[in-house]
């Protein structure tokens, strides 16, 4: 058996997504129990360093005895990822959380698809308080293939409340992700915070697809304002006042240690508000930066270029959804040729022209840093277009364009 890095416990639905990891042992509906018996008594087991359990309605208590069974008596174990909690009742999860108690490798913790989180909130609230281990945790709904989740699902005010109280009390929680719980509103992150404080160990914070608002917002800048460990921030998808962004940006502004922000769909259309944005990254040491959707202002976005071009710690800029015109592709060609720095950038669905994509094809030919640029569905649907656009690319390094 080649060395493993994963053992999946999955049913039905997710059964065809997760075929295509290559390095996940699969136990299904049909013979799942026998499976993780196997693996109980293989010399292979302490190989395994992550565990993936995507939990079914039709689960039995033997997998779940199994899975129990094979944390405790795995040392190297340093990932748990539970898909489905939904599933387990009250009791099952807990015993679940004794397990990875057992012993100190595991550092991430994460509960995908968590839906109604409150039955679980305390137990894993007195996991937080306890654990010197973990240092990431996830609580988030993602990844559901297309369905449309109802809002307000996973944790609500009450669940952070009652989680927060386990946060102040861990010194070593390094990363939180609670992304795409709908529940989290201004009274949710105003108790994150306060908990986050206490220490300021949180160097990463990920609150995608939430609902607080400027309470919320304003929160959060003190947060990065008076923690200088602070290195990554997603606030991706979230409804924004035009107060609410000033405080981001100018928490943000001469942060010395923040690197990847990820401010995707935040409104830039407002000229004053964008240019707060622009004087902020100039006193940034930002490595990573997604602006995707933000329609950020046409004049703003020159200038905004201009200071990109300049710029000596941005690797990866994500413009995807932008509404440019001219002078905007005129100034990215000139920031594509002549930057040093930049390894990637991301403009798909930005409706280009095809006299656009030339234009940048060429100055990506005398960038000397072997620049890529993604463009999904840039590219014109005219098949001789297309021809030539990938003659014209043909000469480039591997990688450069991604249509």
């Amino acid at each position: 058996m080649a060395r493993a890095s994963q053992v999946c416990a999955a049913w039905r639905a997710d059964a065809l997504h997760l075929q295509a990891r290559s390095d996940t042992i699969h136990c299904f509906e049909t013979n799942s129990e026998q499976r993780l018996a196997n693996l109980l008594e293989s010399p292979w087991k302490t190989f395994f360093t992550q565990l993936i359990i995507v939990f079914d309605v039709f689960h039995s208590i033997n997998i779940l005895r199994g899975l129990c069974a094979f944390i405790r008596t795995n040392p190297n174990l340093k990932r748990v990822s539970i898909h489905n909690v939904y599933f387990l009742t009250r009791d099952e999860f807990s015993k679940c959380l004794d397990a990875i108690a057992i012993h100190a490798s595991v550092t991430a913790f994460e509960l995908i698809k968590v839906l109604r989180f409150t039955p679980y909130a305390a137990s894993l609230a007195k996991f937080i308080a306890t654990n010197t281990s973990v240092t990431h945790l996830t609580v988030r709904n993602t990844q559901w293939h297309g369905i449309i989740l109802p809002r307000y699902v996973g944790i609500n005010d009450r669940d952070m409340a009652t989680l927060a109280d386990g946060i102040a009390k861990n010194r070593h929680l390094t990363h939180l992700d609670f992304g795409f719980n709908e529940g989290v509103g201004e009274q949710s992150v105003g108790a994150l915070v306060s908990a986050m404080s206490k220490h300021n160990s949180v160097t990463s914070l990920c609150l995608e697809s939430t609902s607080f608002r400027f309470l919320g917002t304003c929160d959060i800048a003190r947060y990065i304002r008076f923690n200088p460990n602070m290195t990554t921030l997603n606030l991706a998808s979230n409804v924004f006042t035009l107060s609410g962004m000033t405080a981001i940006f100018r928490a943000m502004q001469g942060h010395s240690n923040l690197t990847h922000a990820n401010l995707r769909g935040m409104p830039m259309d407002n000229k004053k508000i964008a240019l707060v944005f622009v004087d902020a990254i100039k006193s940034t040491h930002l490595v990573a930066l997604h602006l995707g959707q933000t329609h950020m202002h046409s004049e703003v976005m020159n200038e905004f270029v201009h200071v990109l071009s300049a710029n000596k710690t941005i690797t990866a800029i994500d413009f995807s959804y932008a509404v440019l015109i001219k002078s905007n592709i005129q100034a990215l060609t000139a920031c594509i040729a002549t930057n040093t720095t930049l390894k990637t950038m991301d403009l798909s669905y930005c409706n280009l022209y095809i006299e656009d994509i030339y234009a940048l094809i060429r100055a990506v030919s005398m960038n000397k840093n072997d620049i890529s640029i993604r463009m999904i569905d840039c590219a014109p649907d005219v098949p001789h277009e297309k021809a030539a656009l990938v003659a014209a690319t043909a000469l480039l390094h591997p990688g450069a364009f991604v249509f």
